[in-house]
């Protein structure tokens, strides 16, 4: 940042600052009394989405009136994700206020919807200095809101801009002082009813023109919400009727690879030698975590505490919703305490927490010591850092280092280092662009953090506001553990690095263990010799992940020994050695060419909810499955797979290819899915690789939708 910048931004914050005595901001109408206000000089708290897309949010802030009178204007602050910015004469944002529900937003709409824009509400906008892409609005709400002294609603404020697109969506600014805070703030996919479970535990900014207390509607929480209020527990026995709900999400060190990401329950056991078991199979109505410390209940962030052991998924015998199991060996004596929360804000009932012992000494009894593997910085010069704090976001804008000046540009063999933080409305994300890569070229990308940790490699152009890049690779990093990747950059040679906690909850950096550090360097290379593909020149490891592939160090493909006619997997046609062919399952022509192409597929592989044209037979086909998953193979006629199709030539929904749709193609499916199945990637065709959530929702809009 210039000097000279620096100065004037310091002397705008100082004319804001005395401004804000009299009213919220020189940029809001409403005095400062009349809400929770975003500090414009203050630190950046950026915000949770809330827009009228799907695959998005709905926020919800408490407030409740001094006086009675009529709410007629409000301000609010909130920011764009990206720098695609609408004019602000097609801007427009939806406003309901809803009843109480007992701390929480009723279904019920108390007065909205209020529809904002310039022409019908006097919607204005003016610049917050501070954060990207921020602005804070005034507007009218015409007739108003009739309140009585002491009631307290909720308001949900939401981005409504017609044309509006995931990527460029709007975020409610998190409130950023002390006044009238008091954590209770709400975000639910659009659609979604507002439940306890949806609590954020942050405040948004918002000022109105009457005047307001603090909020009234508020739940109390469970006596052992807090550590070190923990119920103590005699082993073995069993809890029942357990009000998850009730929990409070409080930052806690990461526990073998999970953070602490919703509201939560504590417990505390005394060892006895023996090996102790807790469980939520079978006995509960969402995703539980459970997780295992021992030490003392210290410090705003249970500082004191160490990580034993803890589970978010239990076994395959362990029925319910995501319920979670843990073991560990006991010491005689020592007091464990226990936190069963909700995975990523998800909250419910449990109808019995069971707490067990296998009654036989354990091999081992561990002292009660720290996990923590702090990432070693010796000798990483300033200029190998990013630039910004923990908790600062100047360089996670977007991915395009003209626009985001706080990206560094780094390049081979330079190791680099960083902080990335979770506080529960959104996380960091750091990018670092790459000089001197080239096309199709492997590199190797070796990290190392202090918390569970993201990390992504993107390839290709990246267009300022709306694209991180594309996506080539990706891995969660949990501390302790060395990650190392290997990836090819794609024809641009474009290759960037983005950083970013696991969780959106429960790792900021007041834990004081957010550092990470990563070097990327050239891969070793050879040839690839492929049964499927033509020779190409790659990494070991990146061949190593086709089937049927030989590596040779340092070989390149001119002139190519091993592949030295053609195979027909369906209608695609390389060149490949005969041995390769049969492996495949495909048609070998000796001394044959790729133009023209001799290959003409007849019929398609439909495996589960993909489809690939590179089989020539039914019997290759469905010999193909791998064992112990349940994906079914059909083997219909065609030339091309699915094009813009869920149903033809593959059905999609009829995963078991077996007796049609039906609600069993969505439990196989979801069984698969679990177990990394290639056949579970919805569109695909069949190539293993990573899953995303995504696939389960393509899949069940291919269910839904019928056809076949």
């Amino acid at each position: 940042m210039l000097p000279s910048r620096t100065i004037l931004r310091s002397l705008a914050a100082f004319l804001l600052c005395a401004a804000a005595a009299r009213t919220a901001s020189a940029q809001c109408a409403q005095p400062a009394a009349n809400g929770q206000i975003y500090n414009a000089t203050g630190a950046n708290l950026d915000g949770a989405s809330s827009q009228n897309l799907a695959g998005t949010f709905s926020a919800a802030d408490n407030i409740t009136v001094s006086a009675s009178g009529t709410i007629t204007s409000l301000c609010f602050w909130g920011r764009y994700n990206s720098a695609n910015i609408p004019a602000a004469n097609v801007e427009q944002f939806r406003v309901n206020f809803y009843t109480d529900a007992g701390g929480y937003p009723s279904s019920t709409v108390f007065a909205g919807p209020f529809t904002l824009t310039a022409a019908g509400s006097a919607l204005t906008r003016a610049v917050v200095t501070n954060a990207p892409n921020s602005f804070v609005w005034s507007a009218n709400l015409t007739p108003g809101i009739a309140v009585t002294a002491g009631q307290c609603l909720w308001m949900e404020i939401v981005g409504d801009t017609p044309g509006a697109v995931l990527a460029d969506r709007w975020r409610w600014s998190v409130h950023n002082t002390t006044a009238l805070k008091d954590g209770f703030a709400y975000q639910v996919a659009n659609g979604a009813i507002y439940s306890p479970a949806a609590r954020l535990g942050l405040d948004f900014s918002w000022a109105v023109n009457i005047a307001v207390a603090t909020p009234a509607c508020q739940f109390s929480s469970a006596a052992n919400s807090l550590c070190s209020s923990a119920q103590a527990v005699i082993v073995p026995s069993t809890l029942s009727a357990i009000n998850g709900t009730r929990g409070q999400l409080v930052p806690t060190i990461p526990c073998k690879g999970s953070s602490v990401s919703g509201p939560g329950l504590w417990y505390s056991v005394v060892g006895n030698g023996t090996t102790y078991t807790v469980s939520s199979c079978g006995n509960t109505n969402y995703d539980t975590v459970i997780a295992v410390f021992c030490g003392s209940c210290t410090g705003a962030d249970n500082s004191g505490l160490n990580c034993v052991n803890s589970n978010d998924t239990g076994p395959i015998t362990c029925a319910g919703v995501d319920a979670a199991l843990v073991s560990w060996p006991t010491t005689t004596g020592l007091t464990y305490y226990i936190n069963v929360f909700g995975y990523q804000q998800a909250a419910g009932t449990i109808l019995d927490l069971q707490f067990a012992t296998n009654n036989t000494q354990a091999s081992t009894h561990p002292p009660c010591s720290s996990d923590f593997c702090p990432v070693d910085l010796t000798g990483i010069p300033a200029a190998s850092f990013e630039p910004d704090a923990c908790a600062a976001d100047t360089n996670g804008a977007d991915c395009n280092v003209a626009s985001s000046p706080g990206i560094r540009t780094i390049i081979l063999g330079q190791t680099c280092a960083g902080t990335v933080q979770s506080g529960g409305a959104s996380r960091d994300r750091d990018f670092w662009e790459l000089s001197g890569t080239l096309p199709h070229t492997a590199y190797r990308l070796t990290a190392s953090a202090e918390l569970p940790t993201s990390i992504f490699t993107l390839n290709g152009a990246c267009v300022p506001g709306t694209s991180i890049g594309t996506v080539n690779i990706s891995g969660l990093l949990t501390y302790c553990d060395a990650f190392q990747q290997e990836w090819t950059t794609d024809a641009t040679g474009v290759a960037r690095i983005m950083v970013t906690t696991s969780e959106y909850f429960g790792l900021p950096c007041s834990l004081n263990r957010n550092d990470y550090k990563f070097t990327v360097t050239a891969a070793a290379v050879g040839s690839c010799c492929q049964p499927i593909t033509s020779c190409q020149v790659t990494s070991q490891a990146i061949c190593s992940v086709i089937a049927g592939s030989v590596w040779n160090s340092g070989g390149t493909c001119s002139p190519i020994d091993a592949c030295n006619g053609v195979c027909c997997s369906g209608t695609a046609c390389v060149l490949a050695s005969v041995g390769e062919c049969t492996a495949a399952g495909t048609v070998y022509i000796a001394g044959g060419i790729c133009s023209p192409n001799p290959c003409v597929a007849t019929s398609v592989c439909c495996r589960g909810a993909t489809c690939a044209t590179t089989f020539a037979s039914a019997a290759a086909c469905s010999g193909s499955l791998i064992a112990g998953q349940v994906a079914g193979a059909a083997f219909p006629s065609g030339s091309a797979c699915n094009a813009g199709s869920t149903t033809a030539p593959c059905c999609y929904a009829d995963y078991n290819k077996t007796s049609g749709v039906s609600v069993q193609d969505i439990f196989d499916y979801l069984n698969d899915w679990f177990a990394g199945s290639p056949y579970a990637n919805t569109g695909g065709n069949g190539t293993p690789g990573p899953l995303a959530v995504q696939n389960i929702f393509d899949f069940l809009n291919a269910w839904f939708a019928g056809g076949c």
